[in-house]
């Protein structure tokens, strides 16, 4: 909203970007079945970190399937918490210049995109969400593209599915 998204547009964008931590949660049911009084916070650590490492690791010889699953999310939420606070002291003492970090994110999604280009045989969902967003953002400006832009990129993706799986 700071950045003068409209509450709708902030509403959905939240909801969309946060709808990936029910797909984990469906993911892990089978994982945390069993897991007693570790449920809840099991559930509660739920961050990308931990999801990629239970899904692509085994359990260690020798130790409790649920207690490895608590001990790596015990361990990353006490490294997100270390992160913010020691992130938090440095801002504070120092107060840096952010100045250009614009950029360098831009660069970091063109470099994303462009190594994805290279690797995916199929490049129609690329070409349509370059030109669906630059589409959108002349349609209906700066402030209001995203939305519009996100829900026709759905719509079209669902809709030419099986095109793009044949090719």
């Amino acid at each position: 909203m700071a950045s003068g998204a409209s509450i709708l547009t902030t509403l959905v964008m939240s909801l969309a970007i946060n709808a990936r931590y029910l797909f984990y949660g469906l993911s892990l049911i089978d994982k945390y079945r069993g897991s007693g009084w570790k449920k809840p916070y099991l559930i509660f650590a739920i961050t990308d970190e931990t999801f990629a490492i239970l899904c692509s690791s085994t359990v260690p010889h020798g130790m409790k399937p649920h207690n490895y699953y608590f001990s790596v999310s015990l361990l990353n939420h006490i490294y997100w918490i270390f992160g913010c606070a020691v992130g938090t002291m440095i801002n504070t003492g120092f107060k840096l210049e952010l100045k250009g970090v614009d950029f360098a994110l831009t660069a970091l999604i063109i470099s994303i995109f462009v190594d994805q280009w290279k690797s995916c045989k199929q490049h129609i969902p690329a070409v349509l969400g370059v030109t669906v967003t630059i589409v959108c953002l002349c349609v209906f400006g700066r402030e209001n593209f995203l939305l519009p832009a996100l829900l026709i990129l759905v719509m079209a993706l669902l809709a030419g599915r099986r095109l793009i799986d044949e090719h």
